[in-house]
This record gives C-alpha cells, structure tokens and sequence, in this order.
C-alpha cells in the first residue's frame, strides 16, 4: 500500500467516524431510534462487515464501529430489506429465486406462493413455508398442488390467502438416492434462504415465519423443528415420523401434530407413518412440559383428510409470535431426525454451544418391532408390527439455561467446555454485571456492552433478522474432579 492508498484509508476512516458523530451528537440517546436516521456511510460499513470472510478486513471495520453510540440492534435491523413495492395477489407459480446468491445456490428449484388481497408492503405479514410430500422421484412441481388456491389444490393455499398469510411451497432439493428429501443436511439452509428470498420481495414480519410439513414434508417438520426451532413461531407436522430427538431444544416453539387414525391400513399403506408416532410425540412432550397439541382425524394419510383440522390451526397463526428472548432456552448438538443424519447444531436463540468435551448425551428413539413392512407385503406383516420408545445415548452436549431475571442466569450442562450467552436489553441491565452459575457454581460475574459488532456477528450464526443479540459472554465450565459424577 504506497502513501496514496493510507491517504485514502485515512479520510474513509474520518468520513465514517464524523457519520457516525454526526446525529450522535444531535441526540443524547438512540436507543430507540428509527432504523431510516442509520447513516447510509455507517450500513455500508455493516454490509461490508457481513460480506467479507478476511479477518484482517473485518478487524479493520469493527475498529471503526467502536467509535459508534448508534443502537446495534436497530443498524443490524436497518440492513434488512424492505420491500416497498405491492405484489399482485393472487397465485404465483414456478417462480425462480430472484436473490442473485440465492439464484446461484437454486438455479432448478421452484416456489409457489400465495399472496392474499390484504397485503400491503406497509403492514408487515406472517409467512408459512410448505414442505410437499412425495419420493425421491417426486417431480420439481409438486409444490403446485399444495399451494394452488383453486378446488384442484390440497386446500393449503386457500387457507393461507382467507387466513391474511403470505404461503410460499418450495421444491424439495433434489436426491438421487434419497427419498427423505426435506431431511437432507442441505435441507437446513435451505429452508432458510427460501426464507430470506420471501423477505426480499414481502414485507415478513421475522417473528412470525411457520413451517407445515406433510408426508415427506412431515419428516422434514420433525426434522426442522429439532435443529432450528428458534427459527419459526410454530411449526405443523401431519402424517410425518420420526427416529432420534433431543426434545428439549424445541422449548418455546410450539410443535402441532395431526395425524389420521386411519394413515396406515391392512393390505395397503404399511406403517411407516403409523398414528402411533404422534401419540408417542404426545405422550413425550407431555411429560416433559413442552407446549404441543396433538389432534388425531378418522381420515387416511392424504392431506385432505387433515385439512379441516389443519385450517384451524392456520387460522391461529397470525397471532402467534416467536419469543427470542424467552427466560428458558436449551441448545444440544448433533440434532437430526435420525442417527445417520444427526448433525452440528450448536445455536438455539440466546445460547450458543463454543467447545465440547467427548462424552454421551440420552436421546429418545424410535424402533420398528415386529414383521418387515414394504409396499405390497402380505397382510399379516401389518398386524405384526409395533412401535417401541427406545432412549439411547450418543456422543453429545447439551446446555439448559435459565434467565432469572435481575442480570442473573442459571445453566445446566453436559459434555461443554465452553458455551456463549447472547444478550439483549430485554434480557439484561448492561449497567450493571450479569451472573452466571453453571452446574449449581458461581461461573462468571462481568459487565457487558452492546456492540454493533456483536449485534452483526448475531444475525451472521442464524441469518435471521429476528435473533438479532447485541453483546454475548462466553461461559467457560469447571473441568470435573476426576472421579466425581458430573450432572
């Protein structure tokens, strides 16, 4: 770099610091500010921040945001896009994702989407994402009949346009092999950027994004709902199964079941999707005090059968909101929904698993007993059949945290070196030090502060604009005396 170009670095350097004195000084605090009064010199910088993999380049920009007293969450929030431009209602079908990464990424998969007569880009609205059922030979336009709003659809988009709700069906990513599509590890950040391409051209409201999932689909839900719960308000399972769990990570997202009595049948569907994996999803969550409603309908494996039900179901959804801030949140990895496809799954809203101890976690199972089931089996392989809960441990960690409130925090943990803590001023006093006590021990006892580095640091672990955390503190735990049990 020759004298000219540390000329320049200096005077964009002086050109930022005044951008971001310059309203600071006008006004004594910004906390609750509008994202529009966020200087454009200042989101420039953010975006250059989030671009850029080059530690060098990042420490360079993060240098400069500690000069700024602009609220971090409301400059990581004025990045998010804001469509502006009112979408003809109606259906909308086959249509290719517009976000130039995100087209790259998908350049074959289709959505197909609902946009009911109320929205307007003003009023932000609650988006339902559609996993479709179907194989491994399932076409690319499968999403079509589930979202089609006409009497030929499956009913879903109808319920959604009625129901005031943008409803997006993407096509499940594509596999050769595998017919358990929507459970593919390619499925999680897939399911994302669909998201985010709906953010770029609706005006979604990030607390209020819910998953449906059918069939395959419903595999898919049990999937989704394990490995990133903090991403939807509530997520909707009908005629789906699962294998492997951890359910105590889906804690404050509500988990609907429906299901027909009727979804397996002697001489023809075999089990595979049988009543009894929703009773025994029931049965478990129950126990464990985790919110679900499981409704059961006297129909077969169609998703028709479930659409009665199912619309009362969308018809709440409006009203519900994700909580990224709830006092009590649990974070284990691997998560999958089974053990072949258990992967990494370090984040949950506020809690973030940093280094792990080798080790085993319990986890709850599934396992078919009795005759092998096939399509085309004779008859009393169906009758010899059963489902049994098996709990099974695995190589895991876990961390179970509790906000108490009064900047003091509790936290259970298991096989975990190291664990963060994301904050949030409704989580937190940052005038005064936060406690944390880890395994019934005092851990940690410090003063934080919000940082706009943080905050974008929050967004870049989940690329959710809604789990957006200004600052974090990083729990290190007590290594176990030999010998003595660790709980």
């Amino acid at each position: 770099m020759d004298w000219r170009d540390r000329a320049m670095t200096m005077m964009d350097r002086l050109r930022f610091s005044l951008a971001l004195l310059g309203i600071a000084s006008l006004l004594p605090s910004l906390a609750g500010e509008s994202p529009s009064l966020i200087p454009e010199t200042v989101l420039s910088a953010a975006r250059d921040y989030l671009a850029t993999t080059d530690k060098e380049e990042r420490d360079r920009l993060a240098a400069l945001f500690h000069t700024s007293s602009f609220d971090p969450v409301q400059t990581v929030r004025a990045l998010r896009p804001h469509p502006v431009t009112d979408v003809a209602p109606g259906y909308h079908k086959s249509e290719h994702f517009l976000v130039p990464e995100l087209r790259k990424r998908h350049p074959d998969d289709l959505l197909y989407y609902v946009v009911p007569e109320s929205y307007t880009a003003k009023q932000p609205v609650p988006l339902a994402v559609v996993m479709h059922g179907g194989a491994k030979g399932t076409e690319r336009t499968m999403a079509h009949w589930y979202m089609r709003p006409d009497p030929k659809g499956s009913g879903l988009g109808k319920a959604f346009m009625d129901t005031g709700m943008i409803g997006v069906g993407p096509s499940a990513p594509i596999s050769t092999k595998r017919w358990e599509r929507w459970c593919l590890p390619e499925a999680d950040d897939y399911l994302r950027d669909v998201i985010i391409e709906m953010q770029s051209r609706f005006n979604i409201d990030p607390d209020r994004v819910f998953l449906l999932g059918h069939s395959m689909g419903g595999f898919g839900a049990y999937q989704a709902v394990q490995v990133q719960p903090d991403r939807f308000a509530a997520v909707l399972v009908h005629a789906g199964s699962w294998y492997t769990a951890y359910w105590p990570v889906i804690r404050g997202t509500p988990l609907w079941v429906v299901h027909g009595v009727h979804d397996s049948e002697p001489g023809g569907r075999p089990h595979y999707t049988d009543i009894a994996f929703a009773r025994l999803t029931g049965k478990l969550l129950t126990k464990q005090g985790i919110v679900h409603e499981v409704q059961e309908h006297q129909g077969q494996h169609s998703l028709p059968n479930g659409m009665p039900v199912i619309r009362e179901f969308i018809a709440r959804m409006p009203e519900l909101r994700r909580d990224p801030f709830q006092p009590r949140a649990v974070v284990a990895s691997p998560r999958g929904w089974r053990t072949g496809d258990m992967r990494d799954a370090p984040h949950n809203r506020w809690l973030s698993i940093v280094e792990t101890t080798p080790g085993k976690l319990t986890y709850d199972t599934t396992k078919h007993e009795g005759a092998k089931q096939f399509w085309g089996m004779p008859r009393e392989n169906w009758g010899d059949w059963a489902l049994k809960h098996v709990r099974k441990e695995r190589p895991g960690a876990m961390v179970d945290a509790t906000n108490l409130g009064g900047n003091r925090f509790e936290a259970t943990t298991h096989n975990v070196r190291r664990f963060a803590i994301w904050l949030h001023p409704r989580m937190v006093n940052f005038s005064k030090p936060v406690q944390v006590t880890v395994n019934g021990a005092p851990a940690l006892e410090q003063r934080v502060q919000p940082s706009i580095v943080t905050a974008l640091d929050s967004y870049e672990r989940r690329r959710d604009w809604g789990l957006i955390y200004p600052a974090k503190i990083e729990v290190l735990v007590a290594v176990p005396v030999p010998g003595e049990e660790h709980h």
